[in-house]
């Protein structure tokens, strides 16, 4: 991410949510290039031993968080079927 959107990193490094910040420093974008969101995996550290998987979009506020990318898939497949 750091390497896409350095502008969102700095913007998510303030005070109180800092940790936002630093994940998205290290994350991986998996899709959403140039779109008005991203998916995102971040590695697991020293204290989370976890993959984490986020949608990070224009439209709300903060990250959203998803257990796995089957969870992730199936969100999006009821948007789509919603839509």
């Amino acid at each position: 991410m750091r390497n896409i959107d350095s502008f969102i990193i700095e913007s998510y490094s303030i005070d109180g949510i800092e940790n936002i910040g630093k994940q998205l420093e290290k994350s991986i974008l998996v899709g959403g290039i140039n779109q008005e969101q991203y998916f995102l995996l971040i590695p697991p550290n020293a204290t989370n031993e976890k993959w984490k998987y986020w949608k990070f979009a224009n439209w709300y506020p903060g990250e959203e968080e998803f257990d796995d990318l089957h969870s992730y898939f199936k969100s999006t497949l009821e948007f789509i079927n919603r839509e």
